[in-house]
């Protein structure tokens, strides 16, 4: 049994793009190779990694499985736990790589030293501006993503953590969202990611397409996460809800809608953010005018801010005004 195992999702990312990561993880000091496992997966893809390739990379403990079916990137990390006996494990993109060359001795130590549930560390993100490429620090607290989380494999079966098995979307959010949902995790000044650019990536290409089924798996991840609070009494959850069906209102009143392809979708998408509104109001009733007043201010900042260079068209309130009319 390793103490520590990387699981890397691999779907178009090729021996060049591995080899990159497998290097950076090769270069890390001070650290029992035997004490670490890789768990790479393949989503069901054309492109396969070559086995002679892992050849290269002794003593690195290398596992290479492949999906049945192409099942999105939250299922097949789920996979990748499946398939691992270890302590701890950490969930890397296959076309990014870990920090420096003792980032994992750092972690480790800090780990063993704690035996804490949930490490979380900063990453570097590269990102592109004009026509260079800037690197920025990003601490856990501002992320949305699972870079630099090294989690305890039998903390997630005991509160019964998994990845959702149909989002394809927003399936790394609603991993988190259900994982630290108590603040029940280390924040540790340690930078253990690089976050690369990758100019096919859909997430830091700038490729900003968006699809049908990106809302629909919003809906559904902040429904699902919301079941999950509930069912575990999670404090709070309420306000949780009220933030998530703001920002969904938001983004009706968006110019991410202005998209033709979901002009169809609109009114199943308002009916459904209506119907988790009204469905919950003893709840939502409990937070105070005040509090929502805030609760509301900060959302809509925030939606502002993830959703780089959009408008909005409205407020919340005309969100409801619109729904009570009807």
């Amino acid at each position: 049994m390793t103490f520590l195992d990387i699981i890397i999702p691999q779907y178009k990312e090729d021996d060049n793009f591995v080899s990159k990561l497998l290097d950076s993880i090769r270069r890390q000091k001070k650290v029992k190779f035997e004490e670490i496992g890789i768990i790479i997966i393949n989503d069901a893809s054309d492109v396969e990694l070559d086995i002679n390739l892992f050849k290269k990379y002794k003593p690195l403990n290398i596992k290479y499985i492949k999906n049945e079916v192409n099942s999105g990137p939250g299922v097949t990390r789920q996979n990748g736990l499946k398939a691992s006996k270890s302590k701890y494990v950490t969930f890397v993109d296959a076309d990014d790589e870990l920090y420096g060359d003792d980032s994992l001795y750092q972690v480790i130590n800090s780990l063993k030293q704690t035996n804490c549930n949930i490490l979380c560390t900063t990453m570097l993100q590269e990102k592109k501006v004009g026509n260079e490429i800037k690197i920025v620090a990003v601490p856990f607290d501002n992320m949305r993503t699972l870079h630099g989380l090294f989690i305890k494999r039998r903390y997630l079966a005991d509160n019964e953590i998994s990845f959702h098995p149909s989002l394809r979307y927003y399936e790394d959010s609603y991993f988190i969202m259900t994982l630290i949902h108590d603040n029940n995790y280390v924040n540790v000044d340690k930078i253990t990611y690089v976050w690369k650019y990758n100019e096919n990536s859909l997430t830091l290409g700038g490729n900003n397409s968006i699809c049908v089924n990106h809302f629909m798996d919003l809906y559904t991840s902040v429904k699902d996460i919301y079941d999950y609070y509930k069912k575990h009494n999670v404090k709070n959850s309420n306000i949780y809800l009220f933030q998530q069906i703001i920002e969904m209102s938001l983004i009706l009143f968006s110019s991410l809608f202005e998209n033709s392809k979901l002009d169809s979708n609109r009114a199943t998408y308002e009916k459904l953010v209506w119907e988790l509104y009204i469905n919950n109001q003893d709840e939502i009733n409990m937070i105070s005018s005040f509090n929502k007043e805030r609760i509301i201010k900060y959302q809509t900042n925030d939606v502002l801010n993830y959703y780089k260079g959009i408008e909005l068209k409205g407020t919340f309130g005309d969100f409801i005004k619109k729904m009570e009319s009807k």
